[in-house]
């Protein structure tokens, strides 16, 4: 990565504040703005992360489908806190001509947010499932707007992934954004009685979790045989004690 500097180059972005590096306040659950704005028309500017302990450097791309990073020429960069590992990486802009090329070191200090977390919630179809019948099952959470989560089902062994499927919906109303999970689960075995968990991972802050022990019926008619053995054993038992009754002095 080229770092050649000469006093032309200084002039390639605007000053930020008369420091040579940016050094910004963020809030970790909202996008950034990064002042990175160029001083002529000619020269293009670039955002890079660069390991601290390799020093290795990667550009960070910017598309206009990129929901993680967008440039305003106006404004500069607007980043997603998740596009980067804060931790272990420094930001720079780098902005080049074809004789100069200037980089600048951006410091983001974070203000951590309590979040405002509904506890995840799990939903059933019915509370009564049969062998061969289809299980469909909801994990619903309510987070802020901005915030990165992550929704996972923990199921028993026996669920093939032929016979499961997730459907993953959101909906967002003000600074909040409502994630659900949906489990279907066909052609519902034995086997497929347990614990169903939902964790609800925060990314890079917290795990929730939620969980439900599913119970497996045979179907109706196993159910009617089971009743109807039941009651020609109560006759058979009942006549046998009349007839003990009889023999008795």
């Amino acid at each position: 990565m080229e770092t050649a500097m000469t006093t032309n180059a200084h002039n390639l972005l605007v000053p930020y504040g008369g420091q040579e590096s940016i050094i910004l306040t963020a809030v970790n659950t909202k996008p950034i703005t990064i002042p990175c704005l160029a001083t002529s028309s000619r020269a293009k500017v670039t955002l890079w992360r660069i390991n601290k302990f390799t020093k290795n450097a990667k550009q960070i791309e910017v598309s206009e489908s990129s929901k993680n990073l967008k440039y305003d020429k106006t404004k500069g960069f607007q980043i997603s806190p998740t596009s980067w590992d804060f931790k272990n990486e420094n930001l720079y802009c780098k902005a080049e001509t074809d004789n100069y090329v200037l980089l600048r070191e951006i410091f983001i200090y974070f203000t951590y947010k309590t979040f405002h977390l509904l506890s995840p919630h799990i939903s059933l179809n019915s509370d009564v499932v049969y062998v061969g019948e289809t299980l469909t099952m909801s994990c619903e959470v309510t987070v802020e707007l901005g915030v990165a989560t992550v929704i996972e089902w923990r199921f028993p062994s026996a669920i093939s992934e032929e016979r499961m499927k997730q459907n993953l919906e959101r909906s967002e109303k003000e600074s909040f954004v409502t994630i659900k999970n949906k489990l279907i689960i066909s052609d519902v075995m034995a086997e497929d009685e347990g614990w169903y968990t939902c964790n609800v991972n925060l990314v890079g802050q917290k795990t929730f979790s939620t969980k439900k022990f599913i119970f497996v019926y045979k179907n109706e008619a196993s159910n009617f045989e089971i009743h109807q053995s039941f009651l020609n054993f109560t006759h058979d038992f009942k006549r046998i004690c009349e007839k003990f009754q009889k023999v008795l002095p």
